[in-house]
């Protein structure tokens, strides 16, 4: 009896009260929906790239050669982007092309990044107040991030590319003076250096087979620079 006497005059307080508690509530509402008027309308300009990783050439310190799998470090990518040198190109790009859009480049920070789940793709979002401008900004960033990645394996190709041709040349030298040693033996046969003999040719094969391989990896190279 007495919780039901407590409810009645709880309920009694707020019947009572009604017009403050409705009129604070309004009030609250309009400063928010007022507040909000005052915030600028940002857009967000997207631009999605595709991760693809490029198979590694690996050279040991013996001068042997192996392709490493090639496996996607999404994270890295996602630095990359915000990287200063990627921005700074962006701001370079938007200053000598867009000039007339008169854009303030000191608004221009870092991009927001999301990764697309299960996918290998990137998303690049960045907000501007107008549309247009956002769109343009997401998409040029895209590009110089790419242009970015690409010569930092560009470099890394070339350099890989000198080893491996090196090798080629020398191994097509070791492959002239193997025949020229069977050539020797041949005309100077003794039964007594027939394993020596045998020894020479096959090392002739495997020669021939590691010249085939670094002929094929050096055309690879190629290839894909051609393909950039």
């Amino acid at each position: 009896m007495e919780d039901e006497i407590e409810l009645i005059d709880y309920i009694k307080i707020l019947i009572k009260k009604r017009v403050f508690i409705i009129g604070c509530t309004l009030l609250f509402v309009l400063i928010s929906a007022a507040y909000s008027l005052t915030l600028p309308q940002l857009y967000a300009g997207i631009a999605k790239i595709l991760i693809i990783e490029k198979p590694r050439i690996t050279v040991e310190s013996d001068t042997k050669f192996k392709t490493a799998e090639a496996t996607v470090n999404i994270s890295t990518y996602i630095e990359l982007i915000n990287n200063q040198q990627v921005v700074k190109k962006v701001k370079e790009r938007l200053q000598a092309d867009h000039r007339e859009k008169k854009i303030n480049l000191d608004l221009i920070g870092e991009a927001e990044i999301e990764q697309i789940t299960g996918t290998n793709i990137i998303k690049l979002i960045f907000f501007n107040e107008n549309p247009d401008l956002s769109a343009l900004i997401s998409n040029i960033w895209a590009k110089e991030f790419i242009d970015f990645n690409n010569n930092i394996y560009s470099s890394d190709s070339k350099g890989i590319k000198n080893i491996l041709q090196n090798e080629y040349d020398k191994t097509k030298r070791d492959i002239k003076t193997a025949d020229l040693e069977i050539m020797k033996a041949n005309e100077e046969y003794d039964p007594a250096t027939k394993e020596t003999t045998s020894y020479l040719k096959a090392n002739l094969i495997d020669l021939t087979k590691k010249l085939n391989f670094l002929e094929n990896i050096i055309l690879e190279f190629e290839i894909v620079g051609k393909d950039k």
